[in-house]
């Protein structure tokens, strides 16, 4: 009788039959609108389908599919501010600009 070793008799986990349900899940959306749905939509969708799924499980099958949803991101600027100079010329006395040191140094002179 030949040899049988234990990874032939056991059965799938219950965690990879689940993940082989979910994951032929998210490939049924490919193509339709909810394949657009990143991770917490279709964490959503699933549940209304009335799949008892988490949204790390979801998450993690998504990864390994190479699924993502739409990504909305900032539009392109078309206006880039001026660079800044990088030293100005700051007097000792701060709260007073300085036409108006310079006035009072003429006033005081005479």
């Amino acid at each position: 009788m030949p040899h049988v070793s234990e990874l032939e008799i056991l059965e799938p986990s219950a965690r990879a039959v689940s993940d082989a349900h979910i994951t032929d899940a998210l490939r049924a959306t490919v193509g339709t609108p909810e394949g657009m749905y990143g991770r917490r939509k279709m964490t959503a969708y699933l549940r209304r389908q009335g799949r008892r799924v988490a949204g790390c499980t979801v998450d993690r099958l998504m990864r390994d599919e190479g699924l993502s949803g739409v990504i909305r991101g900032r539009k392109q600027r078309t206006t880039i501010a001026a660079a800044i100079p990088s030293r100005t010329r700051v007097s000792a006395n701060a709260c007073q600009p300085t036409i108006a040191r310079e006035k009072q140094s003429t006033t005081n002179a005479t």
